[in-house]
């Protein structure tokens, strides 16, 4: 990354206006259609990370439209997706009772609220 930066301010007339940006996805993806995580979906994802144990499966769900969840300290792989998949709807749920009726019906995409795995932890 530090590369990227120094070939931007190199070839940049404001090098000062140079920043980089990534994005978070899954190692080995089951489809080739990813997902973009957003600051706040990043961050969750960054705190599940930290709690994972070895000889233990955890599991990362998210919405397109910014829910999560996230499941650790499990001994299954289907304990793990199941309870991260039912965070993510508890999420989802929360944002539904936080939000304007105006804007879950006029802005959120309704076919956002799908909670789906994007990440999975397992055992060494």
């Amino acid at each position: 990354m530090r590369n990227a930066l120094k070939l931007c301010q190199l070839k940049s007339q404001n090098p000062s206006n140079c920043e980089l940006y990534a994005t978070v996805r899954p190692k080995s993806p089951t489809t080739k259609q990813g997902m973009t995580l957003g600051q706040s979906v990043n961050i969750r994802f960054n705190r599940y990370r930290t709690k994972h144990r070895n000889g233990k499966f955890g599991a990362f769900a998210a919405t397109a439209n910014g829910s999560s969840g996230y499941s650790w300290d499990y001994d299954s792989e289907v304990g793990a997706t199941t309870a991260a998949i039912s965070a993510c709807k508890e999420n989802v749920e929360n944002m539904a009772e936080q939000t304007s009726a105006l804007i879950l019906d006029s802005i959120i995409d309704k076919n956002g609220h799908t909670c789906n795995v994007i990440h999975i932890t397992r055992p060494e």
